[in-house]
Order: C-alpha cells, then structure tokens, then sequence
C-alpha cells in the first residue's frame, strides 16, 4: 500500500508560529510510535533531526549522550508527528554488524536461518 506524504507543520512539534514543515506521512502505521503530548522538543536536537531527515540521503544518524539523556525519545517523538514508523535497537559496547542485521547459522537438514529475520533460506 502506498503511503500518501504530507507536509507537517512545525506547530505539531510544539513550535508555534514557525512557517516551516517537515515531509512525514498522512496514514498511521502500527509501527508508528505512540504521542507523547507532554514532551517538549529542544530546539538544538529538532534542528538536527530535521535538517538529517531533509536530507533524503540514506546516510545513518549517529546519537550519543549519557544514558536518560533524550536520545530515544527525541527520535520516537520525532517520528511520532510524522507518522514514520520506528524499530528501536538499543545500542551497547561492543556491538557488532551480526548483532544488527543477523547472521546465517546452519540449522538441521542443511537449512540456513538468518535470526532477526523472518523466513528461511535454503541451502
């Protein structure tokens, strides 16, 4: 199903009276995190967030910070507003390609299951 793209106001992201937008999607999706009504965007990190999702490059964002520091939340209230659906992966030290993307691991009867992944490939 092709998804219809809106422009999103940025009074939806509690900045009030800012004539700009930001491209997102008009339909839901289940993976679509929940609104978080109470949480208030910091102006520094939307800035970031906007400018790396306007980008259209398939260039990955890196995040860091302390723990409890907003990092989560900021990129889930984010795509929230924009009905962009989310996969959280909690990073941790050390973290490696496999533990991302999966592995091939041979399984009974020459059958190769791809863990992450739904489905099987054969051998």
């Amino acid at each position: 199903m092709e998804r219809t793209r809106v422009e999103v106001a940025l009074d939806r992201f509690g900045f009030v009276g800012v004539p700009m937008t930001v491209p997102g999607f008009a339909e839901a999706h289940e993976l679509v995190p929940e609104i978080d009504h109470g949480y208030v965007f910091e102006k520094t990190p939307f800035q970031i967030l906007r400018a790396w999702w306007m980008n259209a490059t398939k260039e990955p964002l890196y995040i860091h910070g302390p723990w409890g520091c907003g990092k989560t939340s900021s990129v889930e209230q984010f795509f929230a507003r924009l009905n962009v659906p989310v996969v959280p992966i909690m990073g941790r030290d050390p973290m490696e390609k496999a533990d991302l993307v999966g592995m091939y691991v041979f399984g009974e009867g020459r059958k190769m299951n791809r863990p992450g992944f739904s489905g099987d490939v054969r051998v």
